[in-house]
């Protein structure tokens, strides 16, 4: 997501990105080069990412308009920038420039062709190599996403793993290229697929569809049949535990209904405060407390049985969503 604090460089490419590209290309004849490199890797860098529209709202409106009507799909703009960038300048000195930003941008994110793979991929990708390489690849991740695939690692390694993460020197950059290539060429031998942010923004698209629909059941249903995998996804997608502080009260008790306390109580140990008001404001004052007083009473716990509950709160909603017994969509839609 493109933060509403991002700095000038990336807003300009933003920019550069929504406008035409002979107008973009005139502005960038005009610059220093250095300046045109640093714009080119901004642009590049944003290949895929869902963009925050009140973080640009204000300063990108056509670009805003051009995505939502499609003429510019995310997915596309690095080649989009390529050719702005070929727009710009003579054959050979686009290409030196291209050139260049391709080094700088191996140099900072060497492991770039591979952080589009589900975490569980990559961890299938760690399983096969030695406890160092597999630390050089988490190192160059968001933590975040990291984490994910440490966790898909037997835990018996993740210590090593972690270790070496911790101790990790400056490698050559002929050394790190050679493992990049080598877990690129494993990705290819397993059939592995990038996920892409991009179209995981499309995915998004979907599984709100199917969130606002009726029944969304009987389509999620359609597409597992020619598609498993695929309505799997779609599944996942449709919520996160954090939208149950949306929900509203017929929804929510709706769904507290097919969940038990215990596993509420425990669901309830890692979230945030919205959720947590929203379903005790729906349970009766003596279930409120009781639920409470049972997370309480729960002490230190294992965040993946965490996890594990709010899954089971999830899928009772995916449940009844499916079922079409309650209907989760925009809360300003009017009802007829």
């Amino acid at each position: 997501m493109i933060r509403s604090t991002a700095d000038a460089t990336r807003q300009v490419a933003l920019l550069l990105l929504s406008i035409d590209r002979t107008a973009a290309a005139k502005l960038l004849r005009n610059l220093p080069r250095a300046r045109v490199e640093d714009l080119l890797r901004a642009m590049k860098e944003l290949e895929g990412e869902p963009i925050d529209d009140l973080a640009v709202e204000a300063a990108f409106t056509e670009f805003q308009r051009r995505v939502t009507d499609g003429r510019l799909p995310l997915g596309d703009v690095a080649a989009e920038a390529d050719l702005v960038i070929d727009a710009a300048f003579e054959p050979d000195d686009a290409r030196a420039i291209r050139q260049r930003v391709e080094a700088q941008l191996r140099a900072r994110r060497p492991f770039r062709e591979l952080e589009t793979l589900d975490p569980k991929d990559l961890a299938r990708l760690c399983e096969g190599e030695n406890q160092q390489v597999a630390a050089m690849l988490l190192a160059h991740l968001p933590p975040a996403r990291a984490a994910r695939v440490l966790e898909g690692l037997p835990e018996a390694v993740r210590p090593g793993i972690v270790s070496r993460i911790a101790r990790l020197g400056q490698a050559p950059a002929a050394a790190v290229d050679r493992v990049v290539q080598s877990m690129l060429d494993r990705v290819e031998e397993l059939g592995l697929r990038a996920t892409g942010k991009a179209p995981d923004s499309w995915l998004a698209a979907a599984s709100e569809i199917l969130v606002s629909l009726s029944r969304a059941g009987a389509v999620l249903d359609a597409i597992s049949e020619t598609d498993e995998e695929l309505g799997k996804r779609i599944r996942a997608a449709m919520f996160v535990f954090e939208d149950l502080g949306r929900l509203d009260r017929a929804t929510m008790q709706s769904l507290l209904g097919e969940v038990d306390t215990r596993t509420l109580a425990l669901a309830l140990k890692a979230t945030t405060g919205d959720v947590e008001r929203n379903v005790l404001a729906n349970l009766s004052r003596r279930a409120a407390a009781m639920v409470a007083e049972e997370r309480d009473l729960l002490g230190p716990t294992p965040l993946r049985e965490v996890r594990a509950a709010q899954e089971v709160v999830l899928d009772a909603l995916h449940g009844l969503v499916e079922q079409g017994r309650v209907r989760v969509g925009d809360p300003t839609e009017p009802l007829v």
